[in-house]
């Protein structure tokens, strides 16, 4: 299936989370409630198998590739050739070179906060887990589709500050510790299961116990015990998952949910992967590691890829906010490698498409995207597609191998993409930085981007791989 072309800078596909509040703190920002401009171009041609189809604006147009496994694939048209991959147990799409090249690592380093270590949530379910139980994540070339993540970093990285205790007054809250998979299709509803964390140094877990596990309005029961692990099971049907459980070691209580059908592969394995996660709180309690870490491994992309969250440093937000900024990162790496051509200058390759959203205290944010692409021609032809695409407008002076300030923002993505953000290429990189909500002054987009913008993006060119 086509997917999105990856310009896609509000973290999450369906749009802002519930509950964010009004973006603020952004030099030049004015109030929400000015919509920006639409784009006249909302749609470009690609030509899958022969076939003309319609695709969003966001697509440039991409080919179906009829190659070999790590060969480079003959189009007949321009002088470009793209490699593919053929993976096995997955079918590759027409926009993907690789459908699941992501691979993880462990990383031995724990995370503090407060001075103790952090249970990080996907370190309960690897994704090794999820293969070993016959669960295929979903191959994508987006962030934040198959996978979303938000975890803490250390406590000693510079430029962090520490937000007041999150107050649990709903144990659904994911917004600092979790862990959200989805799956390829296997039932006749999509299907994805969520992990959360809550730990006493960043939640307020007092109220757990009074509130979900006794009393006469209790939500669960006591329904076994998985070494000291406490767990407990729903008394009253979930309101927001078709099968949630809970577990309880001391003061840490871990949210396991699934979306699912009754007649899909996550409906046989739900409870496996509870007793998993509930072995490794104990394991991860007594051995704590830090969040894994994840690479890319394809025959059909060699380059050294930028990676946002690696890019993206606390002390970023404190040169642009002027505020400490929270040790939550929000990132969702893809699955698939990509694959795209640009017809204006007969290039076609691949790329691998990252994003990386982080939170000051005062809750201002950032969102960065980084599309590493096969060479320089071809990130020059995406880098010039888009620019006259959203009208982007020229800095008053260059930087690296090209800027511009985006005019419109995304017609149909209107939080994601705001009018306002900085798009520059560096050889064979795109990097992107937005406000993640609110509107910029519309008469001030240049002068913004140039005097606050321009610093900290100049500072992330110099942290791309060599």
């Amino acid at each position: 299936m086509n997917q999105q072309y990856p310009n896609q800078h509000w973290p999450h596909p369906g749009g802002p989370p519930r509950g964010y509040p009004p973006y603020q703190g952004f030099p030049g920002a004015q109030p929400p409630g000015i919509p920006p401009k639409k784009s006249k171009k909302k749609l470009v041609f690609g030509i899958v198998g022969g076939v003309v189809v319609l695709v969003a604006a966001s697509i440039v147009a991409i080919n179906v590739f009829g190659s070999h496994s790590g060969r480079k694939a003959d189009t007949g048209g321009g002088t470009a050739t793209a490699a593919t991959f053929e993976r096995p147990g997955y079918r590759r799409g027409p926009a993907e070179a690789d459908p699941f090249a992501i691979v993880e690592e462990p990383n031995p380093a724990p995370a503090r906060y407060e001075g103790k270590p952090v249970i990080q949530a996907c370190n309960l379910v690897s994704l090794k887990d999820l293969a070993d139980h016959g669960l295929r994540l979903l191959s994508f070339t987006d962030p934040d589709t198959a996978i979303k993540r938000v975890h803490p970093v250390d406590e000693n990285e510079p430029g962090l500050g520490k937000p007041p205790k999150s107050d649990i007054t709903v144990l659904t809250d994911d917004s600092r510790n979790s862990c959200d998979y989805h799956f390829e299709l296997t039932g006749d509803r999509p299907e994805s299961v969520m992990i959360s964390v809550h730990q006493e140094t960043y939640f307020d877990v007092s109220k757990v116990p009074g509130r979900y596990l006794s009393g006469p309005d209790a939500e669960y029961t006591k329904q076994g015990q998985v070494g000291a692990v406490e767990q407990y099971t729903t008394i009253k049907r979930p309101v927001l998952a078709d099968r949630e459980a809970l577990l309880k070691l001391g003061d840490t209580y871990v949210r396991v949910s699934a979306s699912m059908p009754g007649n899909g592969e996550l409906s046989k394995q739900f409870d496996p992967l509870v007793r998993l996660a509930a072995e490794n709180v104990a394991k991860q309690a007594a051995n704590p590691a830090g969040p894994s870490r994840y690479r890319f491994d394809s025959p059909a992309f060699r380059t050294p890829a930028g990676i946002a969250c690696d890019i993206l440093r606390a002390g970023d937000l404190q040169t642009l906010l002027g505020q400490p900024t929270t040790p939550f990162i929000q990132t969702g790496p893809p699955t698939a490698i990509g694959t795209i051509s640009v017809p204006d200058n007969h290039t076609e390759g691949n790329f691998l498409h990252t994003s990386c959203f982080r939170r000051a205290v005062n809750r201002a944010g950032l969102v960065l995207t980084v599309d590493t692409y096969d060479d320089a021609k071809l990130a020059t032809g995406v880098f010039d597609y888009f620019r006259g695409n959203h009208k982007g407008i020229p800095l008053p002076a260059p930087i690296a191998d090209g800027a511009y300030v985006d005019s419109e923002g995304d017609p149909d993505l209107d939080l994601r993409t705001p009018p306002g953000r900085l798009t520059v290429r560096k050889g064979n990189v795109i990097l992107s930085l937005s406000p993640s909500l609110g509107q910029l002054d519309q008469s001030k987009l240049v002068e913004t981007a140039d005097r606050y913008l321009r610093p900290v993006v100049e500072q992330m060119l110099t942290r791309l791989p060599k």
